[in-house]
């Protein structure tokens, strides 16, 4: 049998607290995955912050803040990322995924990168129509 030593905690945390959100948040805003946040001993599986997110709306905005700025930097990685030097062909291309996949994560997180524009919304006016009763009504 596996006992746990004394002064030893088994498992993960399943109590939600402002220190673990602020530490998820914190890895967030740098540009981990929750998945690879979660894989830390210190941190709850993904499926209980999942939980979480839908119990707690105060942690919900601040996961969402969270992934605005890991969008921000994902867009600054690009940059340096375009900056640095290549020697050879399989350098160039293996630079541009890595900034296409960044760039494809921003714009998911944050809409101000994605490169969609907005969906122009037509308005139709019937003028005949709005004329023609306007002026029955006289």
């Amino acid at each position: 049998m596996n006992r746990a030593k004394p002064g030893k905690k088994m498992g993960r945390p399943l109590i939600r607290s402002e220190e673990l959100i602020d530490t998820i948040c914190e890895y967030l805003s740098d540009g981990e995955s929750l998945v690879t946040i979660c894989k830390r001993d210190d941190v709850p599986s993904a499926s209980t912050v999942y939980k979480w997110l839908g119990e707690d709306v105060a942690f919900s905005e601040r996961y969402a803040r969270a992934r605005e700025a890991a969008a921000d930097q994902f867009a600054d990685e690009t940059i340096r990322i375009a900056d640095e030097k290549v020697e050879t062909e399989l350098e160039l291309a293996h630079k541009k995924v890595r900034i296409e996949a960044r760039h494809w994560l921003a714009g998911k997180l944050k809409g101000q990168y994605s490169d969609r524009k907005a969906p122009e919304t037509a308005v139709q006016v019937n003028i005949q129509q709005n004329a023609a009763d306007y002026f029955e009504g006289m």
